[in-house]
């Protein structure tokens, strides 16, 4: 713990490193896959007290500041990602989103979320036994619908290897990628 307070000063004073015993909460989606770290950010909106946050994976590159993400508007949204491949990921639920979302990068409307009680959703969905086909993805989706919204693509650039590639993954998607808003976001990426 040291070694990481001393190499977090050496990027800012104003760091704070805080650990969570998060016990066996989710123990049951353990798997060859995921761990049951992998819902953890469910708890989110119980364990930090602010009114929104931003989330990335651990496989994540961040290329800017964040401020300017962390400051976007939500609108009347709970959680703003981007197009997952699964946009029928809900189907099997009986619902059919267009704005499936890839949880890998959320800004989480924290304070909405608590203040209209979805947190107890979120949590409740991995109690009732239902089927999560794209794991923590459908939790997310599922207890947050229809309250979920896009970030812009500049936030999340996926390692596509050419246009050609970003064509096949549109072909996917219940709603399709503007190519060129993604070809603009390419130059300058901040994730």
């Amino acid at each position: 713990i040291l070694k990481i307070k001393s190499l977090m000063n050496n990027f800012s004073s104003n760091l704070e490193l805080i650990f969570y015993e998060m016990g066996k909460n989710f123990e049951q989606y353990k798997n060859i896959r995921l761990s049951q770290a992998t819902y953890y950010r469910l708890l989110l909106p119980i364990i930090i007290d602010t009114e929104r946050i931003i989330y990335l994976d651990g496989d994540t590159i961040t290329l800017k500041d964040l401020t300017e993400l962390y400051n976007f508007n939500l609108g009347n949204n709970y959680v703003l990602g981007f197009l997952g491949l699964a946009s029928w990921g809900l189907d099997y639920l009986g619902i059919k989103a267009n704005n499936w979302i890839n949880d890998g990068v959320i800004l989480l409307n924290l304070k909405k979320i608590r203040d209209d009680n979805r947190t107890f959703n979120l949590l409740n969905i991995t109690k009732r036994g239902i089927i999560l086909k794209h794991d923590d993805n459908t939790v997310i989706n599922y207890a947050l619908y229809p309250n979920i919204g896009q970030l812009p693509l500049k936030y999340g650039i996926w390692n596509f290897l050419d246009i050609l590639d970003v064509q096949k993954y549109s072909k996917h998607l219940r709603q399709k990628i503007n190519i060129s808003k993604y070809e603009e976001s390419i130059k300058d990426p901040g994730i």
